[in-house]
């Protein structure tokens, strides 16, 4: 059970599987996440760069542009609910020199294809 009271069905849900190298590191392979060009994983390296600090370790998602990111996961055939939340939290970066953080929008889909399957799939 994490911080929110979910159990975490995805595998490295923190990015911190493994440790990557400071800035952006764009599609990664070896991670549960499937990243399309432009997404990746980002370690922050300090104030020299405009990476924000990761909420839970060192290292997070991130998606810019038209990107995507997706996580499979399996839902237990023993489950107690129906019910399923997803829960994430999300920065808008600011660029070095710029006054005002970036504005994107950030879409949520889950698609429950195969039985007890489910892909999440974070857009911008």
């Amino acid at each position: 059970v994490n911080g929110n009271g979910l159990t975490d069905l995805i595998a490295n849900p923190g990015f911190d599987n493994s440790t990557l190298s400071n800035g952006y590191n764009t599609q990664p392979a070896g991670h549960q996440w499937t990243f399309s060009p432009n997404a990746g994983i980002a370690r922050d390296s300090g104030t020299s760069d405009d990476i924000p600090t990761a909420f839970n370790g060192s290292q997070m998602g991130y998606i810019t542009d038209q990107s995507t990111m997706t996580a499979s996961f399996t839902v237990p055939t023993s489950q107690t609910s129906d019910w399923y939340a997803v829960s994430f939290k999300a920065h808008n970066r600011r660029k070095l020199g710029a006054s005002a953080a970036d504005k994107q929008n950030i879409r949520v889909y889950l698609d429950y294809g195969t039985p007890n399957q489910v892909d999440l799939t974070a857009r911008t």
